[in-house]
């Protein structure tokens, strides 16, 4: 477990690795994983980690909102919903305001983007 907590992987993604870096044999890394689903660590592991965010996005995401741009600006300009601009970025920001103030700046048109052919 420690192992798992030190590199931040799962212990499948581990027992994968020593494999594939020959620590354990074939055989070793069948039983590893053979012991793995019935432990029923293949879905549900045991001291979970806490999920990453991105620091990057976040401080997007913080200069937006301090120019009062939430997501539903955001996704307004990019002619998106909400719930796709949370999907595109996995919702690794903590980011929790789901719209900003409104600002002063003219409303663009809600035409959608359209693609040519060539």
């Amino acid at each position: 477990m420690k192992l798992k907590h030190y590199w931040g992987v799962s212990l499948a993604a581990l027992a994968y690795r020593f494999n594939s870096l020959g620590l354990v044999s074939e055989w070793n890394y069948r039983s590893l994983c053979i012991e793995i689903a019935k432990s029923g660590y293949r879905t549900n592991e045991p001291e979970p980690m806490s999920r990453e965010t991105s620091q990057l996005l976040t401080k997007v995401m913080d200069i937006l909102q301090s120019r009062k741009q939430g997501r539903r600006e955001i996704a307004e300009s990019l002619s998106l919903s909400v719930e796709e601009i949370n999907s595109l970025t996995f919702q690794l920001t903590k980011m929790s305001v789901v719209s900003g103030g409104r600002s002063n700046r003219p409303k663009a048109k809600k035409n959608p983007p359209k693609l040519t052919l060539i």
